[in-house]
C-alpha cells in the first residue's frame, strides 16, 4: 500500500475516533467531520464526500440549535431528553446517513464498513431515544478501528 493511502487512512482514523470524544468535549463536533470530509474526498470521492459533509454538518449544527446539545451528550444527559424538534433533527440526522452509507461504501466493500453504514443509520433513526447516541458512536469507532488497520498494512 502507498504511502500516502497508509496517511490518509491513518487521518481517517482520528477523525474517526474524533468525534465521540469531541462530542464529550464541545457542543458541535466539526472538526471531526472536517477531517472525515478530508479523508472521504483523498480516499473515495470528492463530490459524494461534500455531500455528505454538507449533510451531515446541517444534522451536527441543527442538533445543537434546535435542541442545544450534541448526540453525544444527548447519551450522557441524566435525565431523559425530548424535544419537539427531535423528528426534524432526527429526519437530518437520516437524510446524512444515506450519503455516509454511499461514501464509506466507497471506501471498500468490507464487513467493517459495511458495520459502520448500519450502526449510522440506526444511529440517525434511533437518535430520538438515547440508544441512537450510542449507534452514532459505535459507527465511528468501527470506522476509526477498520482505518487503523488499513493504515499499518504492508500490502
Amino acid at each position: 500500500m502507498m504511502v500516502e493511502k497508509k496517511l490518509a487512512y491513518l487521518v481517517g482514523m482520528v477523525g474517526a475516533f474524533t468525534f465521540p470524544v469531541e462530542g464529550v468535549l464541545l457542543p458541535v463536533s466539526i472538526a471531526s467531520h472536517i477531517v472525515l470530509f478530508i479523508t472521504f474526498a483523498w480516499l473515495a470521492d470528492v463530490r459524494r464526500a461534500a455531500v455528505w459533509m454538507g449533510t451531515a454538518s446541517a444534522a451536527t449544527l441543527s442538533t445543537w440549535a434546535l435542541l442545544g446539545t450534541n448526540p453525544v451528550r444527548i447519551l450522557l444527559a441524566l435525565t431523559p431528553f425530548s424535544s419537539q424538534n427531535m423528528p426534524v433533527v432526527a429526519g437530518l440526522w437520516l437524510l446524512s446517513a444515506w450519503f455516509y452509507w454511499d461514501v464509506v461504501r466507497l471506501l471498500e466493500r468490507s464487513s467493517w464498513t459495511l458495520a459502520s453504514a448500519v450502526l449510522y443509520v440506526l444511529g440517525a433513526g434511533l437518535l430520538p431515544y438515547k440508544i441512537g447516541s450510542v449507534f452514532l458512536s459505535a459507527a465511528f469507532v468501527v470506522l476509526g478501528i477498520r482505518m487503523g488497520i488499513n493504515s499499518t498494512r504492508t500490502e
